[in-house]
């Protein structure tokens, strides 16, 4: 038997429909990329360059995905959203704490930004206060333990800095060198020395114990 021979394709009423266009081709396209291989219209004539145009101007290019980007462009867009998410701004751009700035943990409720992310702030703290590095103890009310423990208790301070407000005591021992070497040798002969056990069954060394 002979094949049947083809029948001609019948085109619709105004055309064949545009292709359906892949949401991952808009998310992946550039300016200069390369544009889609030709789809043929009908048999035997090819697109025009106003019908690729009006193809590529098409309203799903504006539709928002579902991780909320208008499209492909958005990530290079005049915002610099890198320097949104760490906080770049000014000519501090590696972020190294320079340039009297700090971080600090600010909320962001402006227009497309999100809570919780990092920025930088001016530093306005003054590098010393008048002739000493802190504010002075009196004026912030920070006491030491050796003012408000009762003077039996004897703080001796090594440290005594309050142009920089730091400080470093210690208390002396109560026991005297005789009662200490009796309490060592009590707890040395008092006490039931283990070593313990290595995996093959012998002991380990005490200085490793």
């Amino acid at each position: 038997m002979q094949p049947k021979p083809k029948q001609p394709s019948m085109v619709p009423p105004g055309g064949r429909p545009a292709p359906v266009p892949n949401k991952w081709a808009a998310l992946n396209e550039d300016d200069d990329d390369d544009e889609p291989p030709p789809v043929r219209k009908e048999s035997g004539s090819r697109w025009t360059d106003a019908e690729w145009q009006d193809w590529k101007d098409q309203q799903w290019k504006d539709q928002q995905w579902k991780d909320g980007w208008a499209s492909s462009s958005s990530w290079k867009d005049k915002d610099k959203w890198w320097e949104k998410d760490w906080g770049r701004q000014g000519g501090d751009e590696e972020g190294n704490g320079q340039g009297g700035k700090r971080w600090s943990d600010a909320k962001e409720n402006d227009k497309g930004g999100s809570k919780g992310r990092w920025e930088w702030q001016e530093d306005d703290s003054p590098e010393r206060w008048g002739e000493t590095w802190e504010q002075p103890r009196e004026e912030t009310g920070v006491q030491l333990i050796g003012e408000i423990a009762p003077e039996s208790a004897e703080w001796e301070y090594i440290l005594m800095d309050e142009s920089r407000r730091c400080f470093a005591a210690f208390l002396p021992c109560p026991f005297d060198e005789a009662q200490c070497a009796s309490f060592f040798q009590r707890v040395k002969e008092g006490t039931d020395w283990k070593q313990p056990q290595t995996i093959f069954g012998g002991t380990v060394p005490r200085k490793t114990a």
